[in-house]
């Protein structure tokens, strides 16, 4: 049981390799991967992985330009974007986007809406999980 829970904790960490390269081309960084729950607006938290970073001013000049740069590569790679699963808060944005059987978010942040360091992180699960 544990050898199962295990098997599939990696392939979903697998399934956010691409969405790692993707990060570091976008914005420079890496990005840590991690498996587990992801939620998505509207649906339950379901397995899947994610994809995490935090840094400065050399991922962007603010949470809109470092969000329009990971729209622009995501779109580039066929991910059409979920408009129902936007949210803008202050020093916040999050965005949503499907392709083929997967669901994907994208939130980039501030500790504070006007200083701090950007986090931004990808969060990718299947779309059939409700």
């Amino acid at each position: 049981m544990i050898e199962a829970v295990l098997g599939a904790a990696a392939v979903a960490a697998a399934a956010c390799a691409p969405l790692q390269a993707l990060m570091e081309e976008t914005l420079g960084p890496r990005g840590e991967i991690a498996a587990g729950a992801v939620a998505y607006v509207g649906l339950a938290d379901a397995p899947g992985c994610t994809v995490s970073l935090r840094g400065g001013t050399e991922l962007g000049a603010g949470v809109f330009e470092i969000a329009s740069k990971i729209d622009s590569a995501l779109a580039a790679q066929g991910w059409r974007r979920d408009p129902s699963a936007d949210a803008d808060g202050a020093g916040a944005t999050a965005a949503g986007y499907v392709r083929d059987d997967r669901r994907l978010t994208v939130t980039v942040e501030r500790d504070q809406p006007e200083a701090g360091p950007y986090a931004v992180v990808l969060g990718l699960r299947s779309a059939s999980d409700r």
